[in-house]
C-alpha cells in the first residue's frame, strides 16, 4: 500500500478518498496540497455521526458542495479553495 506522503509531489485535477473519518481528518493538509485550486474532492467511508467533524476539518481548505447519506454512510463533495 502506498500512502499519500510517499507519493511524488503532484497537483491533481480531482481526488476520491473512501477511508474512515479519522484518517480523512489526519490527511486534510496532505490531500489539500495535492489538489489544484477549485479541484473537486469526494470523501466517503464516513459514518453519519462523524460527518460534522470531517466537514469542520476540511472547511479551512475546501468549499462544501454536497453531503449525501446512504444507509448511515455519508459522502461529502467539496472543491479546493
Amino acid at each position: 500500500m502506498t500512502l499519500p506522503t510517499q507519493l511524488p509531489h503532484l497537483k491533481v485535477d480531482g481526488l476520491i478518498a473512501n477511508i474512515l473519518a479519522t484518517p480523512l481528518i489526519e490527511l486534510v493538509p496532505t490531500l489539500a496540497d495535492y489538489l489544484k485550486p477549485t479541484a473537486p474532492i469526494v470523501l466517503s467511508g464516513i459514518l453519519k455521526e462523524q460527518t460534522q467533524a470531517v466537514i469542520a476539518a476540511y472547511t479551512p481548505h475546501f468549499t462544501l458542495i454536497d453531503v449525501t447519506e446512504r444507509d448511515n454512510w455519508m459522502r461529502i463533495v467539496a472543491t479546493k479553495l
